[in-house]
């Protein structure tokens, strides 16, 4: 037992000064940290950069692909909360709609209107 002591107090002896040799400054850590402190470039397409963002998922562009299933070309009383329209079909229900500047959301006739009001709608005049 004693010689095993002895044999690892020796093997401290020699080691502690090669151990102290091995640490690093503060300085030096600084100056890896500093380097290693860069900001990532999602557009960095140069797999050897240290900016470059490895792993990054295959996202298209939005200029380039649409995820269209639950895309509709008309927009109807059956379209859906998930479903989104296409700029035609945004178009065309717009067609229907009076302007904000249309004459009857401000006026009302001064003279009786002839014929059978629309379903739903009365004739309102001054006289």
């Amino acid at each position: 037992m004693r010689c095993i002591l002895y044999a690892v107090f020796i093997v401290c002896l020699y080691k502690i000064d090669a151990a102290f040799a091995d640490v690093a400054s503060a300085e030096y850590v600084r100056e890896i940290v500093n380097a290693l402190n860069i900001q990532s470039d999602w557009n960095q397409t140069d797999s050897t950069q240290s900016d470059y963002i490895k792993n990054k998922p295959d996202i298209p562009s939005p200029d380039s692909v649409e995820y269209s299933a639950n895309k509709v070309n008309e927009i109807s009383s059956n379209s859906t909360d998930v479903q989104y329209p296409s700029a035609h079909a945004v178009y065309n229900a717009l067609k229907s709609k009076a302007d904000v500047n249309d004459i009857r959301f401000n006026t009302i006739p001064t003279s009786q209107p002839t014929g059978a009001p629309p379903t739903g709608q009365v004739f309102i005049w001054f006289n």
